[in-house]
């Protein structure tokens, strides 16, 4: 009887060790460029009309979303592409989840927002923006 409680001891689960946290970025100009590359991804993905939610998250997302609504709603679509001219990381808190701060400035002037009848609506215009990543 011993030998079997030995036996059924060494089987029992022994405790998970638990996760210690690491920065997601080992320095802010990993997480710059980081950041970088997916805004490039995201502005790609949009100039070539795909989803480009994909890229984001948070208030971002929020906004993205907000966005596309109001421009369904109003039945107005987006033509052309628009160029990043400058990215600048600006902030980064890197642990212990990346928040990235940044400037893109976005030459738009190969874009424009149509609407339904195929008209520029000109109550747009764009410039350069701050953001959250």
């Amino acid at each position: 009887m011993a030998v079997a409680g030995t036996a059924l001891s060494a089987c029992s689960p022994t405790a998970a060790p638990s996760p210690t946290p690491t920065a997601a970025f080992a320095s802010e100009e990993e997480a710059f460029a980081a950041a970088e590359e997916t805004y490039r991804a995201y502005n790609d993905a949009g100039n070539q009309g795909d989803d480009a939610s994909e890229f984001l998250t948070g208030e971002a997302l929020d906004s993205h979303i907000s966005t596309q609504n109001y421009l369904r709603e109003n039945e107005l679509s987006l033509d052309g592409a628009s160029e990043i001219v400058s990215f600048e990381g600006t902030n980064a808190l890197l642990d212990p989840i990346a928040k990235i701060d940044v400037q893109v400035c976005l030459d738009v002037t190969g874009s424009r927002v149509i609407d339904a009848s195929g008209q520029r609506d000109r109550r747009f215009r764009s410039g350069c923006h701050s953001s959250g990543a």
